[in-house]
Order: C-alpha cells, then sequence, then structure tokens
C-alpha cells in the first residue's frame, strides 16, 4: 500500500513538472515570425501599391504579396496546434479551466483592452476635437469588448484602424468553447471531432461562396473558419501518438501532403485567376490548401526540431525569431502604423523618377517592419510583460 502510494505520488509530481515547464520549441516562434512577416507583406499596399513599370518581368508580385493574407491561417494553424496541446497536456489537472482561461487572459486582454480603449476614448475624441476623422464614430465599440468584432466586419461594417482585430475575436472565440470541447470529448473521439469540425467549415464555405455577401464574408465568420483551427488542433492530437508521431518523423508523409496542398493551392489559383480571399475558388479549395500547407510547417517544426535540416535550420534563423517571439504585439501595432506611414511614403514617392519607385517602397516597407517591431518591443517592456509574470500564479495543479 505504501509502495502505491509513493507511485500515485511520484506520478502526480511528474504531470506537475511536465505540465508547467512544458518544452519550448524555437521553430514554433520561428513559424510565428513566418506568419506576422507574411501578414505584414500583405498589407504593404497600404502603404503604397508595389510600382512596377508597364513592361515588368515582375508583375506576378503584386499577387504573391497580396497571398500575404494566408499568414492569419497559418496563425490559425499554429493556435489550434498549441492550445489543443496544452489542454491536452492539462486535462487532469485541478484548475484545468481557471489556469487555461487566466493564463490566456493575461495574455491577449491586456495589450488588445489598452489599444481598444485607447481607440475610442482618446484617439477617436480628440481627432473629432480638431476636426479629423468625422465620418468615424464610435457605434463598434462593443463588438470590440465582447471579441465579436469580426460578426460585424464580415457583413461590410468598416472598422478602420480597428479592422485587423477580426482574427482576435475568431481566436478568442475559440478559446472560449474549445476547453469544454477538450475535457468532455474522449481522446477516442476528439480526432473524429476535428475532422468533423474541418469538413463542416469547409463545406458551408461551399455552399455560400457564389453568393453576393461581399468579399470578407466567408474570410471572417468563425464557423468558415474554423477549419485551419481544427486542423492544428488535430495536428496536437496527432502528435500525443507514439505511433503517428514515429510516422512522422520518417518526413515522407510531410513532404507528400505538401505537395499536395501546393498543387490544390496552384489549381485555385488557375481556375480562379485571382489571389483575392473573396475569389470563389480561393474562399473554398484555396482556403484548405493553405491549411494542409501550414499544418505540415508546423508539425514539420515540432517533429524536427534541433533538426540541422536546412528548413529548421531557416526557422531558427534569429530574426524569424525576434519577429516570432513580438508577433502578438507586431499583430496588433503594425496595421495602425501603416495607416500613418503612407502618408509621408506616397508625398515622397509621387516626386520620384520611375526606376527608384521600386527601391524607395522596399525601403518603405522594411523602416515599416522595424517600426512596428519597435513599437512591440515597447509595448512588451512597458505592458505586457508586466502581465506575463502574473500568469505563474495560474499554473496547472495536480494536488
Amino acid at each position: 500500500m505504501a509502495n502505491l502510494q509513493l507511485e500515485l505520488q511520484t506520478a502526480s509530481a511528474v504531470r506537475n513538472a511536465r505540465a508547467i515547464t512544458l518544452p519550448t520549441i524555437p521553430e514554433l516562434d520561428g513559424v510565428r515570425g513566418v506568419a506576422v512577416l507574411l501578414v505584414m507583406l500583405c498589407h504593404s499596399g497600404m502603404i503604397q501599391p508595389m510600382p512596377l513599370p508597364k513592361d515588368a518581368n515582375l508583375l506576378l508580385l503584386p499577387g504573391l504579396l497580396e497571398l500575404g493574407w494566408s499568414g492569419v491561417d497559418l496563425f490559425f494553424v499554429l493556435s489550434g496546434f498549441l492550445i489543443t496541446g496544452i489542454l491536452l497536456d492539462t486535462r487532469g489537472s485541478n484548475n484545468y479551466f481557471s489556469s487555461f482561461y487566466a493564463r490566456r487572459a493575461l495574455r491577449i486582454f491586456p495589450l488588445y483592452l489598452f489599444y481598444v480603449f485607447a481607440y475610442f476614448h482618446l484617439a477617436l475624441p480628440l481627432a473629432h476635437h480638431f476636426g479629423f476623422w468625422q465620418s468615424l464614430g464610435n457605434s463598434l465599440e462593443p463588438w470590440f469588448w465582447l471579441h465579436l468584432s469580426n460578426w460585424k466586419i464580415a457583413f461590410g461594417e468598416p472598422a478602420n484602424w480597428l479592422a485587423h482585430f477580426w482574427s482576435l475575436s475568431v481566436e478568442e472565440q475559440f478559446y472560449l468553447f474549445w476547453p469544454l470541447v477538450v475535457f468532455f470529448t474522449g481522446d477516442k473521439w476528439l480526432p473524429f471531432l476535428c475532422v468533423a469540425l474541418i469538413g463542416t467549415s469547409f463545406g458551408l464555405r461551399c455552399i455560400y461562396a457564389h453568393g453576393n455577401f461581399g468579399v470578407m464574408f466567408l474570410y471572417e465568420l468563425t464557423p468558415f473558419r474554423i477549419e485551419p483551427l481544427a486542423l492544428g488542433a488535430l495536428g496536437a492530437v496527432s502528435v500525443r501518438n507514439r505511433r503517428i508521431l514515429s510516422f512522422l518523423k520518417e518526413g515522407a508523409f510531410l513532404a507528400v501532403t505538401t505537395a499536395c496542398g501546393v498543387l490544390m493551392l496552384s489549381a485555385s489559383l488557375l481556375t480562379g485567376r485571382s489571389t483575392s480571399v473573396g475569389a470563389p475558388e480561393m474562399a473554398t479549395y484555396g482556403f484548405t490548401s493553405f491549411a494542409i500547407i501550414y499544418i505540415c510547417l508546423v508539425l514539420y517544426a515540432y517533429v524536427f526540431s534541433g533538426s540541422p535540416d536546412r528548413l529548421a535550420a531557416l526557422l531558427r534563423h534569429p530574426l524569424l525569431l525576434a519577429f516570432g517571439k513580438y508577433s502578438y504585439a507586431i499583430y496588433v501595432f503594425h496595421y495602425p502604423l501603416f495607416i500613418l506611414y503612407a502618408t509621408p511614403v506616397k508625398r515622397v514617392s509621387g516626386d520620384l523618377p520611375g526606376p527608384w519607385k521600386m527601391i524607395f517602397w522596399l525601403l518603405a516597407l522594411v523602416i515599416a517592419m522595424g517600426l512596428s517591431y519597435v513599437a512591440a518591443l515597447m509595448s512588451w517592456h512597458l505592458i505586457e510583460k508586466h502581465f506575463w509574470d502574473l500568469k505563474q500564479r495560474f499554473s496547472v495543479k495536480y494536488q
């Protein structure tokens, strides 16, 4: 009896240590860096469209930059993977729900709420006082406090300086219900539920793809965007199965699946002849293609962490790790910075001769990304870091 009690105590201590000190995988931070850089490349058109000469051989570049919108899909896949992994590893803890929700709130809310409050109660009134932004109001404010802004923006409601928060709304809605799903769904049925959600999300997009709902309808409404989150969750379940993990380590499956995703994406681009999220082909098969490609990237980063492979080494590059570490704040601040930055860039660019416009555009984009990084760094030290330290008070407990 004493031996059994000792074994139970030892097992509890091991579970507790594992849950509190989950391994850090640098390559996944690199994936975050890739995601936020893709988003900024997509939004580069806010500063100024790429000024290519009419006879240039690089006319495909603007379309490729537009595909940077898929960086949000990469964030979704990564969130589904990481969050589901955390939930699976802590499901047996005594404070499963309170620990998860408290730690998520401390990570997301401080910066988000600071931005929303500053916009509606400081920046907007001040601008109105000096005669600016007269067409902008605060009618959408409750939707942002409730993390439901994507439901208004998807139907064409202009959100201006807060338009990029639609993706955070989707993730917050996922964080709200997914812990319940993982807790009450057994290990046997969770993979099937993930597959069902993937199929349902894809099916709904196929049904509504040809409707006249606006460009952002399929891109920003939660039911249509569950697919990458559920695919990431399925990946988290898979790597916790020893047989599947061993199979993934062989690498062939990930390579073949990525190739299939690339072929599907190419077919979507060729048939739809558009990189826009509003194109029916892109909003259906294109979204799925990116989800497939990105789950393969996330699984590769997890399975081959520390590998000398070129891709793994690239994901560990200091630049990607730096952008990945501060990706949340970069995402929050880059959008308003790009808006503000656009006016002086356009004024200077308009006076430049043709060949110099492209060089200036590249320089302006690099500076804008650098400013976004600096803003995120300041945000981390002034705001986020202090709340991050409080997360230790909500570590998972087994006793």
